[in-house]
């Protein structure tokens, strides 16, 4: 996570004289992608709590990224199976209900785990187009000179 115990003693200062709603939290750091700090975000949501601070999670999303509470193809509509859910969106859902998070978590739902043929770039290959890798966990990059 990119905000930590300094940005929480702002917001504490600030309960003194306004209102405080989180307006959007995420699991890694504030681009959205790197890695998972659940311990980090654990210790946010536990604060929010302890200030009775309404939150909103972002990355709500099958976007390839870590932030992503979705693998890439799952269901816009809702409802949706533990096999659809990235390791973000079982802490997601697990603090939301209160519940432990699934050890071990699912396998990919197999309609998930293989982007279709063309759709995807290898991950060697620059994806700024197709915006994703054919290998599920490889993030995205733009091929340079070098």
């Amino acid at each position: 996570n990119t905000h930590k115990q300094e940005l929480r003693d702002k917001v504490t200062k600030a309960l003194d004289s306004v209102a405080i709603f989180a307006t959007e939290w995420g699991t890694c750091d504030a681009s959205g992608d790197g890695t998972l700090n659940l311990e980090e975000t654990k210790t946010w949501l536990d604060f929010f709590e302890q200030h009775q601070i309404s939150d909103a999670n972002w990355a709500i999303s099958d976007k390839q990224e870590a932030c992503s509470a979705l693998l890439p193809g799952a269901s816009g509509d809702g409802g949706w199976e533990d096999c659809e859910l990235t390791k973000s969106g079982h802490f997601v859902r697990s603090t939301l209900l209160k519940e432990p998070m699934l050890d071990p978590l699912p396998e990919p739902c197999p309609r998930l785990t293989t982007p279709p043929p063309g759709m995807c770039s290898d991950s060697t290959e620059d994806c700024s187009k197709t915006k994703c890798c054919n290998e599920l966990g490889t993030t995205c990059f733009q091929k340079n000179d070098w």
